[in-house]
């Protein structure tokens, strides 16, 4: 076992070969180990990999503190175990090497003692692999019933060190095309499909297509939305329920009553509006010219500008 210094100050000689394993520290047997385990991600064979461990003693005591290598070959720990007692507050240090000929996946454990008591540190070491991970689900939305195509990115994303393959399967009956449908994610990298949908029934739908990720188990996709006949739609403001007549109840005479609701467009797109009291065959236009047809009204650019006229037998009535 080759020797190294057991003072605070050892870290900073290794800080160029190593580096701390993401995992948290942890206080036990009145010590503070760091990390907790230890990992060598995407080991690479015929490559030496290093990690450093500290052990620091938060109790308020000396303690005597000593550490023992894996058993298996592939490992080396690199310590000088103090002959003295550690005092409160000093750390010892310690060099762990992994090499190996070949790309594998180990677990292994030091021990590590602290006065009289035990404590097992966990050893991994992870082959070099591709992760692949996809967003979604799929959502559309509310899409206008229009035969038109709409489309919906997804991406694919590989934290791992390796290039890793993927494939879309959808087999279902609504007009859904994945493309890319198959292709392969670079390391450390991410890239784009697109699902593409045609709305021709009416009504929602929830359909979901097969994934398979290299390295995963198959999953699914969900892929939803609702085709709608654009419209415009008055709504409860308080529940939410599509309304077809408007309840003033009773009121006095001379009085005003105002009765709120939602006007609520149902599709993605931008929709003009007039709105139209009528009673018979008269009635009362709000906020635009009556001497104008509709068609010219919803043309002109300034209808926010324009003043409206009042029908004296509807004046009761008005909309805003």
């Amino acid at each position: 076992m080759q020797a190294s210094c057991n003072c605070v100050h050892a870290a900073t000689a290794y800080q160029h070969i190593a580096r701390y394993s993401t995992m948290a520290s942890a206080d036990i047997a009145g010590v503070r180990l760091k990390p907790a385990a230890v990992e060598f991600e995407d080991a690479e064979p015929r490559k030496t990999h290093k990690r450093i461990i500290t052990v620091q003693n938060i109790s308020g005591a000396s303690k005597k503190i000593r550490f023992f290598a894996p058993e298996n070959k592939h490992f080396n720990l690199v310590v000088r175990n103090p002959d003295s007692l550690v005092a409160t507050g000093l750390e010892v240090t310690a060099l762990l090497e992994f090499y190996s000929d070949a790309a594998v996946d180990l677990q292994e454990t030091i021990v590590l003692q602290a006065d009289q008591e035990v404590v097992n540190i966990p050893v991994f070491v992870y082959k070099p692999q591709c992760f692949l991970a996809i967003s979604g689900p799929v959502d559309f939305g509310n899409v206008v019933n229009n035969s038109k195509v709409v489309s919906v990115n997804v991406t694919l994303s590989n934290s791992g060190s390796l290039a890793g393959d993927f494939k879309l399967k959808y087999s279902g009956q609504l007009p859904v095309t994945i493309t890319p449908a198959t292709g392969t994610v670079p390391p450390n990298s991410t890239i784009t499909a697109k699902v593409d949908f045609v709305a021709k029934t009416e009504g929602p739908f929830s359909e979901e297509a097969k994934v398979f990720l290299e390295g995963r188990e198959p999953g699914t996709l969900a892929i939803r939305g609702n085709v709608v006949q654009h419209s415009l739609e008055l709504l409860d403001p308080e529940t939410g329920e599509k309304l077809d007549k408007l309840n003033f109840g009773s009121t006095y005479y001379g009085t005003d009553k105002l009765v709120s609701v939602n006007l609520f467009n149902n599709g993605p797109d931008v929709v003009n509006f007039v709105a139209i009291l009528e009673e018979g065959a008269e009635g009362q236009e709000a906020g635009v010219d009556l001497t104008k047809s509709t068609a010219a009204t919803l043309a002109s650019k300034n209808m926010d500008k324009m003043r409206g006229t009042v029908n004296e037998l509807t004046s009761l009535v008005s909309a805003v």
